[in-house]
């Protein structure tokens, strides 16, 4: 099993951010699933409103000015990963209208996990 990280610095206009969901939706699709436990693209929450230290991720002083989002992607292994998704990524390519900065990625391995009561939604919000 690995979870994909990979962080998207998107302009920060309800317009960049609007093309950058409708992108993620509509185009960024996965044709096989088989393989996928769950895919999550997902914004910070604001950290003041935590009663304990949070990183909302937001841009630091100096960097340029962008939203963050999180993508996160378990998959069965990196090669089912890279079969579905991996094989598209061109990091020769110029940014995409909607971003800001070039994105980040990672690919991690767990090495201990817990599993809990709550189960993942039976549907998805998109295809």
């Amino acid at each position: 099993m690995i979870v994909a990280f990979i962080y998207w610095c998107i302009k920060p206009t309800d317009e960049a951010v609007f093309q950058f969901l409708e992108w993620w939706k509509n185009e960024a699709t996965i044709e096989s699933k088989d393989n996928l436990v769950g895919e999550f693209l997902s914004a910070p929450l604001p950290a003041h409103q935590f009663p304990f230290r949070v990183n909302d991720l937001a841009p630091q002083p100096g960097d340029v000015a962008y939203r963050p989002f999180i993508n996160i992607g378990i998959w069965k292994d990196w090669e089912s990963f890279y079969q579905e998704v991996g094989h598209n990524f061109s990091d020769d390519q110029p940014l995409m209208e909607f971003e800001a900065a070039t994105r980040g990625r990672t690919i991690l391995e767990p090495k201990e996990w817990r599993v809990g009561e709550w189960h993942l939604p039976e549907e998805g919000t998109c295809t």
